[in-house]
């Protein structure tokens, strides 16, 4: 966000602690920049497009979507919880997951076809449909596979 503000773009500070996301803001401001604080829990589908209606409202339309959202929890496979790992897969996975659609449906992507003239929506629509299984089978691999331990002999 400090990067981005520095080099001229308004940026939307979105999480779920206000208190951090205030003095960043103020940070921002106080170098000549411009924020807008929403607070948001990203794991919740009710409230990622109502963290992006105040973002649009405070600043307009989002041109970049930086989508970082993420938690650890310090301790072993072996120690943690049920409720710790459904925490970190639900911020870190569906979060993410959330906030891309989100943006991808306000992007306005028939717009974009309109312009690039490459094939119309039955095009588009197919592409999406292949994007969305893909993106999903990749993510569930790609987090189980990074959550399990190697075994070398």
């Amino acid at each position: 966000a400090r990067t981005l503000a520095r080099a001229g773009a308004a940026v939307a500070l979105v999480a779920r602690r206000e208190e951090r996301l205030r003095a960043l803001a103020g940070e921002i401001g106080a170098a000549g920049g411009r924020a807008a604080v929403v607070v948001a829990d990203v794991t919740d589908e009710e409230a990622v497009p109502v963290a992006f209606d105040a973002a649009e409202a405070a600043l307009g339309p989002v041109d970049i979507l930086v989508n970082n959202a993420g938690i650890a929890r310090p301790v072993t496979v072996a120690e943690m919880s049920a409720g710790d790992w459904d925490a970190v897969i639900d911020t870190n996975l569906k979060g993410v997951f959330l906030v891309a659609g989100q943006d991808w449906w306000r992007w306005r992507p028939w717009d974009g076809l309109r312009r690039l003239r490459s094939g119309g929506r039955s095009w588009w629509r197919s592409r999406w449909r292949l994007a969305r299984s893909s993106c999903a089978r990749g993510t569930s691999r790609t987090g189980s596979m990074s959550s399990t331990p190697a075994r070398c002999a």
